[in-house]
């Protein structure tokens, strides 16, 4: 009879404890927004909040979409520069946990990266941390063979255009698959990208003109880009970029995201 008055006792603490650990509705509800207003403020800037790109369950589980992103290893990429802009701010109390980030292009899924503990990630564990799916929820293995096999893929849907084409009508090209080769006029090293200035038009004495911009990640170039090497670029055209010369004036000029650079010189 002792014995079972303790395992009563034992029973209700311990309904008592898991109870306390669960919570109410209006906690998930408030944690949601908390979560949400957080993503929002901190997700990278390529990335614009819309209600169908984010979802957080009852469990907050976090599922994030991106878009415009052409296959598996640009999701493995671009998912490592969100999940990084996400731990950037991250403290220990946020509910943010688990994460996964779906990639679709022409509303069509890609594949999805997950990290079951975002706040153990950073810059050096991702690829370790991060596991990566197709779109038929296949674990994929990421190795030297399966980024060579992915290039190889981009690299051959990439078109030639001329510059004034891109430039005249930029607004059908956004996101086309693109290939220039051009002279290297302006470097701006940040920490992850290499931004540079390019002439992509050859002309009859030898010489490049024709300006675009060009954003290239350190992670597709072997090296340092320096002024003056001639490079060939394979990426995605974006939006038209203006800026602001030394004098003051604004310059408007055709912009691309490259997926794949190599030095010709």
């Amino acid at each position: 009879m002792k014995n079972f008055k303790f395992l009563i006792i034992f029973v209700i603490v311990g309904l008592l404890v898991t109870g306390c650990g669960k919570m109410s509705k209006k906690e998930i509800e408030n944690a949601k927004v908390e979560m949400t207003n957080y993503i929002k403020s901190n997700m990278n800037a390529s990335w614009n909040y819309a209600d169908e790109k984010l979802e957080i369950d009852d469990e907050l589980n976090t599922k994030v979409k991106m878009y415009n992103v052409v296959d598996l290893s640009e999701c493995f990429i671009e998912s490592k520069e969100a999940y990084i802009s996400l731990k950037k701010n991250l403290d220990d109390k946020s509910y943010l946990k688990n994460v996964s980030v779906y990639c679709e292009f022409n509303k069509e899924e890609v594949g999805h990266v997950t990290v079951e503990d975002i706040k153990k990630l950073n810059i050096d564990n991702y690829e370790s941390e991060a596991v990566l799916y197709d779109n038929n929820n296949s674990k994929i293995e990421v190795n030297e063979n399966f980024y060579n096999t992915q290039k190889n893929q981009f690299i051959s849907n990439c078109q030639n255009y001329s510059y004034k084409e891109i430039f005249r009508n930029s607004e059908n090209y956004i996101g086309k698959y693109a290939v220039f080769t051009g002279e290297v006029i302006q470097v701006m090293d940040n920490k992850e990208f290499y931004d540079v200035r390019i002439n992509v038009t050859k002309d009859e004495y030898g010489y490049y003109e024709d300006t675009m911009y060009a954003s290239i990640p350190k992670s597709y170039f072997q090296g340092r880009i320096l002024e003056d090497d001639i490079i060939t670029i394979y990426g995605r055209l974006s939006e038209l970029m203006t800026y602001q010369s030394i004098f003051g004036a604004d310059i408007t000029i055709p912009s691309m995201y490259v997926r794949h650079a190599e030095l010709k010189n």
